[in-house]
């Protein structure tokens, strides 16, 4: 065998992803349906465990669904599931399942990245951006991830903080504050320093001239790049070859 050929037999999954999906929901099913059946005392102890097991059972319900509905409408690229890339997002979100604490904001970002990667309309095979996005939103809490797109979405519909405001930096809180619903301005505050640390937000943002700029709304460069991948989706939902 030549090097070539034991790199592809590496990369290319036995099952597809869709059964893969299956297989893992119904291994979680089943270790729910032990922790039952095995007494009294022992669910006292795991009802916490068979509570995040039920979520991401429902979870992977939803991914491989979605998934097989992108198969069946050829939304998925020729030989997809045989790359790297697909390898190495399933792996990830995979394991943000298993290991974490899988809330809905936070998988729901990370399987539409998982999804917009797999059309390739956003981002081709070779690209490392999907599993480093992927990642990004992973080390979010979702607050944060809120907060981002709230950001994101004044921006987009152009409803940033006024040029003539005196303090720049209140009135994006509250814009902020109200598009996400967080109704504590120190919420924001909380999730802005922490963006910023991830080079999502500015540390000083700045007004630019456009209340369409990434500037007027304190996203840097990525924060927009990766807000714009994650809103792709919807794009891809209603698209059909």
């Amino acid at each position: 065998m030549n090097t070539n050929e034991h790199e592809e037999n590496e990369i290319v999954p036995k099952k597809g992803t869709g059964e893969i999906l299956k297989d893992t929901g119904a291994l979680i099913a089943a270790g729910i349906t032990g922790a039952v059946s095995s007494g009294k005392k022992d669910l006292s102890l795991s009802a916490g465990r068979i509570f995040q097991a039920f979520i991401k059972g429902r979870g992977l319900d939803q991914l491989k669904n979605e998934w097989d509905s992108f198969v069946e409408e050829g939304k998925i690229k020729d030989n997809y599931e045989a790359t790297s890339q697909h390898r190495d997002c399933l792996m990830g979100l995979l394991d943000f399942l298993d290991n974490d604490c899988p809330d809905e904001v936070r998988f729901q970002t990370l399987k539409k990245i998982f999804l917009v990667a797999a059309t390739e309309t956003s981002s081709d095979r070779e690209s490392v951006l999907p599993y480093e996005y992927m990642k990004l939103c992973r080390s979010m809490s979702s607050g944060e991830i809120i907060t981002m797109l709230a950001a994101y979405n004044l921006l987009n519909e152009k409803k940033g903080v006024s040029k003539t405001d005196a303090n720049f930096q209140n009135n994006w809180i509250v814009s902020v504050m109200n598009k996400a619903s967080l109704e504590h301005r120190e919420l924001v505050e909380i999730y802005k320093s922490k963006l910023i640390e991830k080079g999502i937000l500015m540390r000083h943002p700045q007004y630019s001239g456009s209340l369409g700029t990434n500037h007027a709304n304190g996203l840097t460069t990525l924060g927009v790049a990766l807000c714009k991948y994650i809103e792709s989706y919807e794009d891809c939902k209603k698209q059909r070859d």
